[in-house]
């Protein structure tokens, strides 16, 4: 007879909400859904504006890069072509040394971003003008004859520029093993009618690795040898570095398989050349790989420029680099710029977060503010109105 004691308490535990609680949590409510609504709209708004401001900067941006890029090829072929030119027209003889070395200096010096002008002969007797990272000169000259003391002759002149001329430094004598017919870009351009795009790794002062443009060279139908114009890879990676994306960005040369060609990779006493582009430093390096494998991109067979965003945060929700690849016309090159976020929107996610936070205090003072008058304009009326009943129900009158 004692079992009603419990279901008293159960309907004790289940206690209907005060109405002051009531309307305090609606108000809420009704501010928490306003502020989403009008948050949300303005933020798809924002996001979608902003998402194609900034696919067409940056696209505009990677179209300058890779037409810069595309210029120093084009430099570089308008310089062998006039080289080719002024000796097929028998205007310099190719064996005159002195104006030989007079028009590979010239060439040389009115390019910046040239490191070679080479002639080779099918004897294996080699000429060529380097420039140096430093832009100083270097006169290279190969000669092979028969054994003697003489044979497989090295000889370097050093020069430095001067306003309007060059200084004589020094000059040194050894041997070498250097035969231009052994050569890629010889032989490639042995074999072709047309002026050939080749990639190079020796040379007479050892391993540099290049591109070059090779043509042959053939006077009144007599064959004398290939001319050569090229350019470093490091000079290469030196001018994509000088060149200015934005505050942050960086552009990148990407080859088939994944191959990078960084500045900052270069060093001072080190080779320059390809590397792999998933052992390169930095965050931006390190985005431009997270975009080629997750959208699953083959170098090799794009045609048509592609922007692509990197994100981060559990959901993705966070775009923190804009990434765009535009293909270059040689040997599958890729011209890649990665853009941070932050460099064009600049401090618009910044004030999306003060704006989340203003909107979320806004919503609390509200809530406040409502259950304070709620329980002074509702709430306490209706108890004393109740506690009347109460007493009235009592004959407390």
């Amino acid at each position: 007879m004692e079992m009603p004691a419990p279901m008293a308490a159960t309907r004790r535990g289940f206690r209907r909400l005060g109405i002051g609680t009531a309307l305090t949590l609606l108000l809420a409510a009704i501010c928490i859904v306003t502020a989403v609504l009008v948050h949300s709209s303005w933020e798809r708004t924002y996001t979608r504006n902003a998402d194609d401001l900034v696919k067409e900067i940056n696209t505009r941006i990677a179209d300058t890069v890779a037409g810069n890029l595309q210029q120093v090829l084009t430099n570089a072929s308008a310089s062998e072509e006039a080289l080719r030119t002024i000796f097929f027209q028998d205007v310099i003889k190719i064996t005159n040394e002195a104006k030989r070395e007079f028009v590979f200096l010239s060439l040389l010096q009115s390019q910046p971003s040239i490191s070679w002008v080479a002639f080779g002969w099918p004897n294996d007797n080699f000429f060529g003008a380097r420039k140096d990272p430093d832009e100083s000169i270097r006169m290279v000259e190969v000669r092979h004859g028969p054994p003697s003391p003489y044979a497989n002759q090295l000889r370097v002149d050093s020069y430095r520029p001067i306003a309007g001329d060059i200084q004589f430094l020094e000059r040194s004598l050894g041997s070498s093993g250097f035969r231009s017919t052994a050569l890629s870009w010889y032989q490639a351009a042995e074999q072709a009618k047309e002026p050939v795009w080749t990639e190079y790794s020796e040379t007479p002062l050892g391993t540099q690795p290049g591109i070059a443009i090779a043509s042959k060279l053939t006077v009144y139908g007599h064959y004398l040898g290939v001319m050569m114009v090229g350019i470093d890879l490091d000079r290469l990676a030196r001018f994509l570095t000088a060149l200015k994306v934005t505050r942050h960005g960086r552009a990148f040369v990407l080859a088939p398989g994944n191959k990078v060609l960084s500045a900052e990779m270069v060093a001072s006493d080190t080779v320059a050349g390809w590397h792999d582009l998933d052992a390169a430093n930095g965050p931006l390096a390190q985005a431009l790989a997270q975009s080629i494998a997750e959208n699953k991109l083959d170098l090799a067979s794009m045609t048509a420029p592609r922007s692509v965003e990197v994100t981060r945060g559990m959901m993705g929700e966070n775009i923190e680099d804009y990434v765009t690849f535009t293909p270059l016309p040689f040997r599958h090159w890729v011209v890649a710029t990665v853009i941070p976020a932050e460099d064009i929107l600049g401090d618009i996610p910044a004030a999306t977060r003060r704006l989340y936070m203003m909107v979320i205090a806004l919503v609390i003072a509200i809530s406040i503010f409502g259950a304070i008058v709620t329980h002074r304009l509702v709430t306490r009326p209706l108890a004393g109105i109740a506690e009347q009943m109460r007493q009235i129900e009592r004959f407390h009158l």
